[in-house]
């Protein structure tokens, strides 16, 4: 019998292993001083559950290293995927990789992060880890996930020596871009790669600015019509309310994350539509008609979408989705905003 059980436990731990995927960091070295130090990110899952996006935090050591660039690996671009990166302090970048498809990202590198050494960086190892990991399937289903961390290494030499790594450049047929978004608490760099087909006189865009990316999905032609009733909203009501503002900065300070979690539901993504739509009828008739109702569907459809983004929330956003429900509750809402139910 216990052998029996050693062996279903050994078939078990294989099964999750070979259903796990893999983000490994690689490693570098270089003397004082050195530039571009190249540190690739590679990814590898089943073929069965293969990935579809993935995010995380890299932490890294600011005594002795600087944060330079991070770009898509050839492995996420053939995937027709997208780059967003934040640094939330200056010893963290935080990244996602992600597109509207239901492309498998295939094993390889799929980032490339670049560093500086500090002119005056003790020798030793700067480690580069990775926190916060989150990989799911083309259907937005979470994978578990291995880390294999790295370092750089600093080498000993004489302090203010500078030497150069250099970068291998991208393939021929790729260009990169970047432009930069900017909100109430940060600034998002977004990375935009256009892959050209030499044998064809198309060429094809395969990543965009990932709000908008989002916002297409939901609304696709009618969304600059339906953004123009929020931000009216947003600038003529919410700011002028003591409960607006507080929703308002809990939006900003949780914006990233509510981006992901998002872009890697497809049922959220619907129901976030479904909610904007039903409160975007109220909008109009409060700005056109001086009154405001909401109908407890549109309430049901809101508390579905908490539910729904709720397991896979940080411990933060899960506090502040308890919060909305303890507002939605003793309906604190809709009193300083003058909603009444219909």
């Amino acid at each position: 019998m216990y052998c029996i059980l050693i062996t279903l436990s050994y078939v078990l731990i294989l099964t999750c292993n070979l259903e796990a995927a893999t983000l490994t960091v690689g490693s570098g070295s270089g003397l004082p001083g050195a530039k571009n130090i190249l540190i690739p990110i590679n990814l590898s899952s089943a073929p069965s559950k293969g990935a579809g996006s993935f995010n995380f935090d890299l932490n890294f050591d600011t005594p002795r290293l600087t944060f330079k660039t991070v770009t898509l690996g050839p492995k996420a671009i053939e995937a027709g995927k997208s780059l967003s990166h934040i640094q939330p302090n200056p010893n963290i970048v935080r990244v996602i990789v992600i597109g509207f498809n239901q492309n498998i990202i295939s094993n390889g590198t799929v980032l490339n992060f670049t560093f500086d050494i500090l002119n005056n960086a003790p020798p030793g190892k700067a480690d580069l880890i990775i926190t916060k990991p989150s990989v799911a399937d083309p259907a937005g289903k979470l994978l578990p996930v291995t880390i294999n961390n790295g370092s750089i290494t600093v080498e000993g030499g004489i302090p203010g020596t500078t030497t150069s790594t250099t970068i291998p450049q991208p393939p021929p047929d790729t260009t990169t871009t970047s432009a930069t978004v900017l909100s109430t608490t940060s600034t998002t760099t977004i990375e935009t790669t256009t892959s050209i087909n030499p044998t064809s006189s198309s060429t094809t865009t395969s990543v965009s600015q990932l709000w908008p990316l989002l916002y297409d999905e939901m609304w696709g032609s009618k969304k600059d019509q339906k953004l123009f009733l929020l931000r009216t909203f947003r600038d003529e009501i919410l700011v002028n309310t003591e409960v607006g503002k507080e929703y308002m900065f809990m939006l900003y300070s949780n914006s990233f994350e509510i981006l992901v979690l998002l872009l890697q539901d497809p049922i959220a993504v619907k129901l976030a539509s479904e909610v904007a739509d039903e409160i975007l009828v109220s909008i109009q008739t409060l700005l056109y008609h001086d009154e405001m109702t909401i109908s407890q569907k549109a309430i049901d459809n809101f508390e579905s979408l908490l539910s729904q983004l709720e397991p896979k929330a940080s411990p933060n956003l899960k506090i502040a989705i308890a919060g909305i429900r303890e507002d939605f509750k003793e309906g604190r809402v809709f009193k300083q905003l003058g909603i009444r139910m219909q």
